[in-house]
C-alpha cells in the first residue's frame, strides 16, 4: 500500500480501538485517492466530533499515526513528478511577542523551498481550518534529493526574499562578471555589517527559530535539524548508502572519522603549508591547517590517476570512498584533505582579513583555502604534498592529465582557478555547483582579452540552485561559467548538497576517461578485459596529448574566439 493507504488504514484501526465514531466509512483501498483529499476527510470530521475532549484524543491519534507513517508524505502522480506534504501541529510553534494570543508563522527552509527567505506562497505552511495542523504541498521531480527544516517567526517578518534580509549577498546581478560593477544597478540592496549578517544567520540557523521535523525518517548525520528524503515514494533515503546517525548519537564523528583514518591506506596533515605525521589526538589535530587522508591501491606503484578531493570530511559523509571502490580500477589513489581549525590562525598570521561573507554558514576556516591562498593551497599540493607521498613509496603521475581535482562549493570554484592556472599540474576537474563567493579568483580567465583553454573540465549544478527554488545564484551562475569557457553543464535534481554531490561522480569520472566500462551484454573471457582497459586508456591518453598539443598552439594565437559563435550545452 501507498503511504496515505497506511496513513488511513492506521487513522481508521486508532479511532475505532479509541470507541470514536467511525472515520471515512466507504473508504476503500482500490480507490486512489490523495492526501490532500484525507486531510478534507480528517477536516471534516474533527469539526463534526461533538466535544473537545474527543477532538483532543482524535488530534493525538492524527499525529501518532503522522509519526508512524513518517514525513512527509510522498504521493506519484503523472510525468515522473511527486507530491509531498509537509506536516505541523500548530500548538507546538512558539507563542508571537509581537501579537499576544497568536502563533509565529511557520516556514519551510531547504534547497528546494530556499533558506534565508519567508516567501509566502513559496515556503509558508497554512492551517487546515479548525484544526491545529499546519501544511503545504509541493511538487518535485521523482528523482529529487530534498533538504529541510522549518523556522517559526514573528509575523513582521513574513513574506520577505532573501535580499531584504541579506542585502546584496542575496543579489543576482544581470551577469556575474565583472565581479565590482563600476555602477550598481538601481535594483541592488545595500551591504550588510557583519553585525547584521550574524543576526540574520541567528533568525534562520539560531536555537530560538529552528524547528524540526520529528516525524521526517531520515536526517543528516552532519545537520540533524535537517530532513532528509528522495522524492519517489518507493525510495528510501536509507537505501542510498549514506552512514546513519542514530538521535542522540554524540560521538558519531569521532567514531565514523577515527574508522576512516584506520582504514586509510595513509594519514597525514598539514602546519605552516608542510606535511607532517597525522596527530594522536583530537586536540592536536585542531592546532594543524588540514587532515589528508590517502587511499591508494596496496601495489603501490600500480597507481595510474591520482583524485584529490576538498572538504574531505563531507565526501565521506556522502559516502564517496565506499562507491569510487566500487568504481575504480585497482590503479587509482584518492586523496580527501580537510580543512583544520587551526588554518585561521596560519591566516591571520600571514596577513589575511576575513570579510562579512567569510562568516555565513558553510565558509569559516575553508575560506582561507578556497578564497583568500588558493595559490598557497595549489603550491601545497604540487610542491609538497604529493612529492612526500612519493617519497613514502607512492607512484604518483607527473601527468597533469592523471591528476584530477574535485571540489563542491567554493572548493568547485577554487578547483577551476587552480585547473586553469596551473595546467601542467592539474589535467582535469570535477566542478560541484561552483560557488560566487569566491569568484573573482576567475575574473581574469573571464574578462581577459585571450582566455586560456579550460582544463578537462566537469561541470555540475543542482536544479534547485537558483531563485526559483533555493533563492542561491548557483545554477545562473553555473550557466554563465558554461558559457565563458564552452563547455558543458550537467544539471542534475538536488539543490546545494553533498548526498547530491556524491552520487555525481561516478558520472563525472566516466565522462573524464577515469572509469571505462565494458558493456555487460558482450561475453569476454575475464583475462582480456583489463587489456581493453589498458587499450583504451592508451586512446584517451593519445587524445589529451593532441588536445594539448591544440592548447599550446592556440594560446600563441593573438586572437580572442568569437564568442557569438559559441553554443551553450546543458544537459
Amino acid at each position: 500500500m501507498s503511504q496515505t493507504q497506511d496513513f488511513i488504514r492506521g487513522l481508521q484501526l486508532a479511532i475505532r480501538k479509541a470507541e470514536l465514531q467511525e472515520f471515512w466509512t466507504d473508504y476503500s483501498d482500490d480507490s486512489r485517492v490523495s492526501f490532500e483529499e484525507v486531510l478534507i476527510k480528517y477536516k471534516d470530521y474533527y469539526n463534526g466530533l461533538d466535544s473537545e475532549e474527543k477532538q483532543l484524543l482524535l488530534q493525538s491519534l492524527f499525529w501518532e499515526q503522522v509519526k508512524t507513517v513518517g514525513t512527509p508524505i510522498i504521493e506519484d502522480i503523472p510525468d515522473n513528478k511527486s507530491k509531498v506534504y509537509f506536516l505541523y501541529s500548530k500548538d507546538k510553534v512558539k507563542n508571537s511577542s509581537e501579537e499576544p494570543g497568536k502563533k509565529r508563522d511557520l516556514y519551510l527552509q531547504g534547497d528546494f523551498h530556499g533558506y534565508g527567505s519567508t516567501l509566502k506562497d513559496e515556503q509558508s505552511l497554512g492551517q487546515l481550518a479548525g484544526t491545529d495542523i499546519l501544511f503545504r504541498s509541493d511538487t518535485m521531480d521523482k528523482e529529487a534529493l530534498v533538504t529541510y527544516y522549518f523556522v517559526q517567526l514573528e509575523p513582521s517578518l513574513g513574506d520577505k526574499p532573501a535580499t531584504h534580509f541579506y542585502g546584496d549577498i542575496a543579489y543576482q546581478p544581470p551577469s556575474f562578471f565583472p565581479v565590482t560593477l563600476k555602477e550598481p544597478p538601481s535594483d541592488m540592496p545595500a551591504s550588510k555589517s557583519k553585525e547584521e549578517i550574524a543576526m540574520v544567520s541567528n533568525l534562520f540557523w539560531g536555537e530560538d527559530s529552528v524547528v524540526v521535523d520529528e516525524y521526517c525518517k531520515f536526517h543528516k548525520s552532519y545537520d540533524q535539524n535537517s530532513g532528509f528524503f528522495c522524492a519517489d515514494s518507493k525510495k528510501s533515503v536509507a537505501d542510498l548508502g549514506f552512514p546513519i546517525r542514530m538521535k542522540g548519537d554524540n560521538a558519531f564523528f569521532d567514531n565514523f572519522f577515527a574508522s576512516k583514518v584506520k582504514s586509510a591506506s595513509l594519514a597525514l596533515a598539514s602546519a605552516n603549508n608542510k606535511v607532517i605525521d597525522y596527530p594522536e589526538n583530537r586536540e592536536d589535530l585542531d592546532k594543524c591547517s588540514r587532515s589528508i587522508l590517502l587511499f591508494a591501491p596496496e601495489d603501490k606503484k600500480a597507481i595510474e590517476n591520482v583524485v584529490i578531493i576538498y572538504d574531505g570530511r563531507f565526501y565521506q559523509l556522502g559516502n564517496t570512498q565506499e562507491r569510487l571502490e566500487n568504481v575504480f580500477e585497482q590503479n587509482t589513489a584518492v586523496i580527501y584533505v580537510n580543512p583544520e581549525k587551526g588554518i585561521e590562525e596560519e591566516a591571520k598570521r600571514s596577513g589575511v582579513q576575513f570579510d562579512v561573507t567569510d562568516s555565513l554558514p558553510g565558509m569559516n576556516e575553508r575560506t582561507v583555502d578556497l578564497k583568500h591562498r588558493v595559490d598557497e593551497y595549489a603550491q601545497f599540493i604540487h610542491e609538497e604534498l604529493l612529492p612526500e607521498l612519493v617519497k613514502r613509496g607512492f607512484a604518483i603521475p607527473d601527468d597533469p592529465n592523471k591528476r584530477v581535482l574535485v571540489g563542491s562549493s567554493l572548493a568547485g570554484t577554487a578547483s577551476i582557478y587552480m585547473g586553469m592556472k596551473y595546467p601542467a599540474w592539474f589535467g582535469k576537474v570535477v566542478a560541484q555547483s561552483p560557488s560566487i563567493a569566491n569568484r573573482e579568483k576567475l575574473e581574469d580567465f573571464v574578462t581577459q582579452e585571450q582566455k586560456p583553454p579550460p582544463p578537462d573540465l566537469y561541470l555540475s549544478c543542482g536544479q534547485f540552485e537558483c531563485p526559483e527554488h533555493a533563492r542561491n545564484q548557483g545554477l545562473p551562475f553555473a550557466k554563465e561559467l558554461a558559457t565563458h569557457f564552452n563547455i558543458p553543464l550537467h544539471i542534475n535534481p538536488y539543490g546545494h548538497q553533498m548526498e547530491g554531490w556524491s552520487q555525481e561522480l561516478e558520472k563525472s569520472f566516466r565522462t573524464l576517461g577515469l572509469v571505462t566500462t565494458v558493456s555487460s551484454s558482450l561475453e569476454i573471457e575475464p583475462q582480456n578485459v583489463r587489456t581493453l582497459v589498458k587499450q583504451y586508456q592508451t586512446y584517451i591518453d593519445l587524445n589529451n596529448q593532441e588536445r594539448d598539443k591544440q592548447k599550446s598552439t592556440d594560446a600563441k594565437e593573438d586572437i580572442r574566439p568569437d564568442s557569438s559563435a559559441r553554443t551553450k550545452k546543458f544537459d
